[in-house]
């Protein structure tokens, strides 16, 4: 057994020592399968056996993968050799063959050790399974066991008059060892009266410190509404003042005055049923009243009503002092040696107790927040509830509103009740029918998983507290928290989803393994199951384990996360200091990205055991796919790269792509957004700018020349014109000075002369600005230089003007007809717009 201890840590056997090994698993698994075929073990020969299985199993294994190591470096070595010469060959040298011989002998030894290993760990397994079938079905013949039944007078006869000799010997205990031989020996002795001096001396402290802990930092009800982490630490500060602090003087007492050797028999057992009645009290009440401050309901941590808050504090006070009665009567048994009827009794009237109790605990009013007291007008506890105005009166209609907004306890947790409720009516009816082993498992487990999900739904609520006070943007702790990881209102909502699950998946996870431990499952059989499941399973030649992927996961946001922080780190801390564009730097830092990523996957392949040598045939199965359904994804992959590679476009430049103008905001693999100049995001392909012509403006030159056109009339100082342009541009600060700017006279136009004041502008973003700052510089300057810009004309020549004005009715002649009176004094808008003749008019007012 040593040497199987010693081999499952380290250092494989060679020779002697592992046939010495393989001898002394073989007896000790024989030996096992001996007791194991006796179908008479207890409890803790159970465990014993157990422990050597285990010890011949982890042996084997070790040595099976010491052996296989061993294994595969001789197998490089045949390797290195290479096959055999085949018939009709050319033989190898002596030395080769031999060298080959050996090496193939210490390769058969080493398959042989595997072999002999894997039997011997399977044979292990196969007796750790039958010991813990003969484990399970010893529990179930103990909880089938029938004992002195409850409903008969013989028993109640029996345990009655028993019973008040058991408080006899339990009240004589002291006595009697204060009269023993051993005390008298302690008596005057300096070492038991300085022991007992400190253990005085501790008890004076910690009730001291206690007080002072409390008054420091517990609750104090001169402060109203205090916030969220104070009355977080004043809870832990009462928990542990009133429930972890009486513990540890009590059993600080308790080992002081068992290394003076002063407690010796029954007075040492019930000295230590004392010391676990008053543990179990001072845990339960101490936690209790941390967590729901009857008292004090600012500083309540959940949102309970006043009444419901003093009143499960009052019951569970209740539930803990029945639990506690009961250890410490129960406890000196071990020495005093009752009667099977006096602990049925005992254990069924304290159960039946405590069941009632629990089941008063399911009452939904005791669960109910402020909230809720107020809705179904729940008064101060002992008078009669009053309706409370403007709100629904109590009823079920009401009560089912009130669940509907706040019952954290009520409708939500409906199940948790019904399964608890079901356990204590089934406490006293098993005992009833003589099950007493069975309903003292029931009513512990009730009790420790009733406190269990108690824990699990406190830490769960007070978790989700937690996070939105660390996220809440309104408090200062909240703000800095966003601040520092940079996260926004969106952001932090994700980050408090995310943070919540992981937290609600371990927590359950940890709850989940607690409640099998406390319904009766061996931890070493858990722990072999999860490693079993853990393993994995082999798939052909490649093998899937949960633990591998598991840790390649790890690995990949482990190094996710490192990329990150130092893309984080060159935007922060780099970038600042150079001279590189935002171009340059959105494409070093997509670099570093799409690279860091890459590495990672390399790694957590690596990680999870896969050979890299397979995607081989991976990539050559998925290049069929590639060359027919994903040739677009891989041209619009090249095409990103080319793009960060090359730099045609860049993040900030302003491009004109096909019929979309805006801004580059974000470069990824597959497309680029634009950002117009309405604020619309336009999602376009890489390959469509690879492939397509793409204006940008801010390529190289960040410099774009303004263009204002303007025309002035005939008749015009054109070389005024030319001077007040350019004074525009001198005058306007954003225009350059090199290139200068300069006019340009287009044409003659139609109706004006035409113009055209070109000049440059640093950055693009201001070609428009400057343009349009520009034409209100020219309107104002020519309006006070009274150079007219015109509208466009048009001369309308009509023929065979005599005729018409015959049928007009009017008499001929070359004179113009003279407007009405109303139709002069009318306004004319044309007038008003324009300087030349009307329409309709003609320049000479002949015809042709």
């Amino acid at each position: 057994q040593g040497t199987g201890q010693a081999q499952a840590q380290g250092g494989g056997p060679d020779g002697a020592d592992f046939k010495q090994s393989l001898a002394q698993w073989e007896a000790s698994l024989a030996e096992i399968e001996t007791d194991i075929k006796s179908n008479n073990l207890e409890a803790d020969q159970i465990v014993r056996l157990r422990t050597r299985a285990e010890t011949a199993r982890d042996g084997a294994r070790a040595t099976k993968t010491e052996a296989e190591a061993r294994a595969a470096e001789i197998k490089q070595l045949l390797d290195t050799l290479g096959p055999k010469p085949k018939e009709g060959e050319p033989s190898e040298s002596e030395e080769v063959a031999k060298r080959r011989a050996e090496i193939e002998a210490q390769l058969a030894e080493a398959e042989g050790r595997i072999k002999q290993a894997e039997l011997i760990a399977t044979r292990a397994e196969g007796l750790i399974a039958q010991l813990a079938g003969a484990r399970r079905a010893g529990i179930a013949d103990n909880l089938s066991k029938i004992g002195p039944p409850i409903f008969s007078a013989g028993t109640w006869k029996k345990a009655v008059p028993e019973f008040g000799g058991w408080l006899t010997k339990i009240a004589t205990a002291p006595a009697d060892w204060w009269r023993s031989g051993a005390v008298g020996e302690l008596k005057g002795s300096p070492r038991a009266i300085m022991g007992l001096l400190a253990v005085l001396a501790a008890v004076i402290l910690g009730i001291l410190f206690k007080r002072w802990l409390l008054r420091r930092f517990g609750r104090d009800e001169r402060i109203s509404e205090p916030d969220f982490p104070h009355r977080f630490v004043a809870a832990g500060v009462e928990g542990f003042a009133r429930g972890m602090l009486p513990v540890v003087l009590v059993w600080s007492s308790y080992v002081v005055l068992d290394a003076l050797g002063l407690l010796i028999g029954s007075f040492g057992e019930v000295l230590q049923g004392l010391a676990v009645a008053v543990s179990i009290y001072f845990l339960i009440t101490g936690l209790t009243r941390s967590a729901l401050a009857p008292r004090t309901p600012d500083w309540r941590i959940k949102d309970f009503g006043d009444r419901a808050a003093r009143l499960l504090n009052r019951r569970i006070a209740i539930l803990a002092g029945l639990l506690a009665v009961q250890t410490f009567l129960v406890w000196p048994g071990r020495t005093l040696d009752p009667s099977p009827e006096l602990f049925a009794t005992i254990g069924f009237l304290f159960r039946t107790a405590m069941s009632v109790v629990v089941l008063s605990l399911l009452d939904p009013r005791l669960w109910y927040s402020a909230h809720d007291e107020t809705a179904h007008g729940v008064a101060a506890e002992g008078s009669r509830p009053k309706p409370v105005p403007g709100e629904v009166p109590a009823g079920a209609g009401a009560r089912k509103q009130v669940e509907a907004h706040k019952g954290f306890h009520v409708h939500r947790y409906w199940w948790v009740r019904a399964l608890v409720g079901a356990v204590a009516i089934a406490v006293p009816v098993a005992g009833l029918m003589g099950y007493h082993e069975l309903s003292r498992f029931l009513a512990t487990r009730l009790v420790l998983i009733s406190a269990l999900i108690g824990i699990y739904l406190l830490i769960r609520e007070f978790v989700r507290d937690m996070t939105d006070v660390l996220l809440d943007a309104e408090k200062g702790f909240g703000t800095r928290t966003r601040a520092a990881l940079g996260v926004g209102e969106q952001g932090a909502g994700m980050l408090r989803f995310w943070l919540i699950l992981v937290f609600d998946l371990i927590l359950f996870g940890c709850a989940g393994l607690l409640l099998l431990l406390l319904l009766g499952l061996d931890w070493r059989e858990m722990s072999d199951s999860f490693s079993q499941a853990m393993s994995g399973f082999a798939i052909g030649g490649q093998k899937i384990s949960p633990r591998d992927i598991l840790l390649a996961l790890g690995v990949f946001i482990v190094l996710f996360l490192v990329v990150r922080v130092f893309q984080r780190f060159l935007e922060k801390q780099v970038w600042p200091n150079t001279r590189l564009d935002i171009g340059v730097r959105t494409a070093i830092k997509a670099g570093v990205g799409y690279l860091g990523i890459t590495a990672a996957a390399l790694f957590a392949i690596t990680a999870a055991g896969f050979d890299l040598s397979n995607l081989a045939i991976i990539a050559g199965a998925l290049s069929v796919g590639i060359g027919f359904g994903l040739q677009n994804i891989v041209n619009n992959f090249v095409s990103g790269i080319i793009l960060l590679i090359g730099r045609p476009i860049k993040v900030g430049d302003w491009v004109i792509a096909g019929t979309n103008e805006g801004i580059v905001k974000k470069i990824n693999v597959r497309s680029t957004e634009i950002e117009t100049f309405q604020l619309a995001s336009v999602i376009v392909p890489n390959s469509e700018l690879i492939s397509n012509s793409v204006t940008n403006w801010t390529h190289v030159d960040s410099r774009v020349r303004v263009e204002v056109r303007v025309g002035v009339a005939y008749g015009s100082d054109t070389d005024m014109v030319h001077e007040l342009l350019l004074r525009c541009a001198a005058e306007h600060e954003g225009v350059l000075d090199w290139p200068e700017p300069f006019v340009v006279f287009l044409d003659f136009g139609a109706s004006s002369l035409d113009f055209e004041l070109r000049c440059y502008v640093g950055r693009a973003f201001e070609k428009v600005s400057t343009a349009s700052d520009l034409r209100f510089s020219i309107n104002r300057i020519f309006a006070e230089e009274e150079i007219s810009i015109p509208f466009p004309q048009q001369d309308m020549h009509i023929k065979d003007l005599d005729r018409l004005e015959r049928l007009l009715g009017r008499p001929g002649g070359s004179r113009k007809a003279e407007p009405d009176a109303d139709e002069s004094e009318r306004p004319s808008a044309g007038r008003k717009r324009r300087e030349g003749p009307r329409a309709g008019e003609t320049d000479s007012g002949g015809d042709d």
